[in-house]
């Protein structure tokens, strides 16, 4: 038997956030502030995890949030938000685990 089963969140918005999903495609400063500070503690963490190195996983962390946020218009609701971002960010540790091993050290 399969069971829908609703959020009980209004349309347009995220749950765990509180933000706006339509207000923060549309760039607003206030929307994209608060997805940042929502959002990048756990996405630094899931970043060290997979990285295994502080300075590694913060910069992942940050290119991966400012890669959401310029992506942001492409999001199309299927998920989750954090589950979308968790996406970028893994993809973002391999192309940043794959260029060190490029660069190592003599």
């Amino acid at each position: 038997m399969v069971t829908e089963r609703h959020s009980g969140t209004p349309a347009g918005t995220t749950k765990d956030a509180g933000l706006n999903l339509k207000r923060l495609q549309a760039g607003d400063p206030e929307m994209l502030k608060l997805f940042v500070d929502a959002y990048a503690p756990r996405v630094y963490h899931i970043a060290y995890r997979m990285c295994r190195n502080a300075e590694m996983a913060e910069d992942t962390a940050q290119e991966a949030l400012t890669l959401a946020i310029e992506k942001i218009h492409q999001f199309r609701g299927d998920s989750k938000l954090i589950t979308w971002l968790y996406k970028i960010l893994f993809y973002e540790c391999l192309r940043t685990k794959r260029k060190e091993k490029r660069y190592f050290p003599l």
